[in-house]
């Protein structure tokens, strides 16, 4: 029997895809496992690549993009039917796992037999800590939390929709117990066999994004625990892993969709109001910032400016009941 069974989704991002392998191979010299590699109609020679030189992978090819949950559902429905894993992995094709990481996952779950899974910090090749890597639940409260700075200033007091990180690491810096959290990102994200048999599939109506937040929302309420380990850090190198031109407001679209399914109008109106009201002040406050010569720049004003235009006007995505 496998202790692991990794799953990678991989759509054009053969360089990055390499690397992720080889620290998977070098990360799992210890560990029983098996990877899968699903790629969704790559055209730049992934496939080939991942057959040439890592042959011991399991490769599937989809014979056309399709999407992010669909693609990863493909291994897990696998990994299911022959029940010779005890935990699962997913991982996206643009990470690096460090030395150990793997292990020290594996080994969280070991000892931790009420932990549903696990995940670690995401960050940037330089060290920063990225966003969007979990949180509590879509709600007009997270929301608030969230678009208002309150979590970054209280994080263990205020639960906001993505929890930041930097602010929890320093929060827990002498804690080895993890922290519980409602929803993980799905760009590393462990768990237990017993638990995916329970708690089903990706939902394949999120094309990409919010698949991992209704995953977290399903095992929450069946009262399975996620936890966040912030001394384990993997690299992601966010966004390189998809394709899109311009600013990304994809996953805004998406989130409020999912918020309008399935906490009901009324939130969804008072979740998008904060957010309108959030982007609106960090305009303010970046703005600021340039002009004393301080502060993210002009780059970043400028998606902070789509993403307020969104919220006022965008469209939402169409999911079927």
């Amino acid at each position: 029997m496998n202790k692991l069974g990794i799953v990678i989704v991989n759509r054009n991002a053969k360089a990055l895809l390499r690397d992720c392998l080889r620290s998977v191979r070098a990360g799992t010299a210890s560990l029983s496992s098996e990877v899968i590699v699903v790629d969704n109609a790559s055209s730049d020679g992934s496939p080939d690549m991942v057959r040439g030189e890592f042959p011991n992978a399991v490769l599937i090819r989809a014979d056309a993009n399709l999407g992010f949950a669909a693609a990863n559902n493909i291994a897990l429905r696998r990994i299911l039917e022959r029940g010779e894993s005890e935990y699962v992995l997913l991982l996206n094709s643009d990470t690096v796992v460090p030395s150990g990481g793997l292990e020290a996952l594996a080994g969280y779950l070991d000892s931790h037999p009420g932990a549903a899974g696990a995940a670690p910090a995401l960050v940037f090749p330089d060290g920063r800590f990225q966003s969007g890597t979990g949180g509590s639940l879509p709600s007009a409260l997270s929301g608030l939390y969230y678009f208002f700075f309150l979590s970054k200033l209280l994080p263990k007091h205020f639960r906001g929709l993505f929890f930041d990180q930097a602010a929890l690491a320093r929060a827990s810096k002498d804690s080895f117990d993890g922290i519980p959290v409602e929803w993980l990102s799905g760009a590393c994200l462990m768990l237990r066999l017993e638990v995916l048999e329970k708690t089903g599939l990706l939902d394949e109506r999120y094309f990409f994004y919010a698949e991992d937040i209704d995953w977290g929302r399903r095992m929450t309420q069946a009262g399975r625990r996620l936890f966040y380990l912030p001394w384990i850090r993997v690299v992601h190198h966010q966004g390189s892993s998809y394709e899109l031109s311009g600013v990304n407001t994809l996953w805004l679209r998406t989130l409020y969709t999912y918020v309008r399914k399935e906490t009901g109008p009324g939130q969804y109106i008072l979740f998008r109001l904060f957010s309108i009201l959030g982007f609106s002040l960090r305009m303010a406050l970046y703005s600021l910032a340039l002009v004393f010569g301080n502060g993210p720049g002009r780059k970043k004003i400028r998606e902070i400016t789509c993403f307020l235009i969104f919220s006022l006007w965008g469209r939402l995505e169409q999911i079927s009941p």
